[in-house]
C-alpha cells in the first residue's frame, strides 16, 4: 500500500510540475509577443536575421557531428560502414555508432579520384575524440594515405586552404624547422628542439 501511496503521490506531483512549466512557458511566450508587438516598426533584430542566425546555429551544430574522411579507397558494393569500422578500430579500438555516405557524385571523373566519406554521429564528443587520435594513421600502414578533417562551413574551408597554402610556403622557405596548423594559426618549431623532446 505504501508503494501505491507513493507511487500516486509522485504521479501527482509530476502533473504539477509539468502543467506549471507549461503555463509559466505559455506566460513567457505571451509576454515576449507582447514586447515584440509593442517594439517600434523597425525594430534592430527583424525575423530574417533572427531565421538565418538559428539556421546558422543549427547548421554549425549538425557539422560539429560529421567529419569527412579523405582518401578511403572506393570499391564497386563496397561495405562502407564496415570500411569506416574497420579505419576507427585502427584508432585505439573506437567502436562509435555512426552513418556514413560518400560525398559527391560518381561520374567518369570521379572514377579517376576517390570521393570523400562523410561520417555523421550522435555525439560531438565522440568527432573531437577521432579528430585527436586521427594524426596516428600517418603511422597505419593500411590507412596511411587517409586523412580526417571535420565537416567545415564553405568560409571555414577556404580559410583552411589559405592557411594550407601558407604552411606550404613556410616548409618551402624554412626547412630547419617543423610546421604544423594548430587552433587555426601555422605553427614552428626547430627540428633540433623536436629531436630533444622525443
Amino acid at each position: 500500500r505504501k508503494i501505491l501511496l507513493q507511487d500516486s503521490e509522485l504521479q501527482t506531483i509530476k502533473s504539477n510540475v509539468t502543467s506549471t512549466v507549461q503555463s509559466t512557458v505559455k506566460q513567457e511566450i505571451r509576454s515576449f509577443s507582447e514586447v515584440l508587438k509593442s517594439a517600434p516598426d523597425k525594430p534592430d533584430i527583424c525575423e530574417e536575421k533572427l531565421k538565418t542566425v538559428v539556421r546558422s546555429a543549427i547548421s554549425e551544430d549538425d557539422r560539429g557531428r560529421n567529419l569527412i574522411i579523405h582518401g578511403l579507397k572506393e570499391e564497386n558494393n563496397e561495405k562502407l560502414s564496415e570500411k569506416v569500422s574497420c579505419l576507427f578500430e585502427e584508432l585505439g579500438g573506437i567502436k562509435p555508432r555512426v552513418e556514413v555516405c560518400r560525398i559527391g557524385k560518381l561520374s567518369a571523373e570521379s572514377a579517376m579520384s576517390v570521393r570523400p566519406v562523410k561520417a555523421v554521429f550522435s555525439k560531438t564528443s565522440t568527432t573531437k575524440v577521432i579528430l585527436s587520435r586521427a594524426k596516428n594513421l600517418k603511422q597505419s600502414h593500411r590507412y596511411s594515405s587517409v586523412y580526417i578533417s571535420p565537416d567545415r562551413s564553405p568560409e571555414e574551408r577556404e580559410a583552411h586552404k589559405l592557411l594550407v597554402l601558407h604552411l606550404k610556403r613556410k616548409r618551402d622557405s624554412d626547412k630547419e624547422s617543423h610546421h604544423f596548423i594548430k587552433d587555426g594559426k601555422v605553427c614552428s618549431v626547430s627540428k633540433t628542439d623536436n629531436i630533444e623532446r622525443k
